[in-house]
């Protein structure tokens, strides 16, 4: 059985000088701080969609979260299931429904 691999992009706004939205699209993403866990495919395909992103490696979701709350990135890559919990969790992220990469569908958090 083959499955579609569901990935998205986080991204959080509505935290003080952060309020103000400033990405909309990917395109926007290309030379971003952008999270992702260490050894994911969310990761190989972020590092292959955003070469002249910085990519920051974690070891799970929250510390990423935290990260962005922190000002040290700007959005992160995570698995549909873990975003969904994320979003219903903090109502300042929301997502940008866009493909990372060909058959793999995207959305994106902020």
């Amino acid at each position: 059985m083959l499955s579609m691999i569901m990935l998205a992009m986080c991204l959080m706004t509505g935290c003080g000088a952060r309020a103000e939205r400033t990405i909309v699209s990917f395109s926007d993403l290309e030379e971003k701080r952008i999270g992702v866990t260490t050894g994911s495919v969310q990761a190989l395909q972020t590092e292959e969609r955003f070469p002249n992103a910085e990519i920051h490696y974690f070891g799970a979701d929250a510390d990423m979260l935290e990260a962005m709350r922190k000002g040290k990135i700007d959005a992160y890559a995570s698995a549909e299931a873990l975003v969904k919990y994320m979003m219903a969790e903090n109502p300042d992220l929301t997502c940008l429904d866009e493909y990372l990469s060909t058959g793999i569908k995207a959305g994106a958090d902020f």
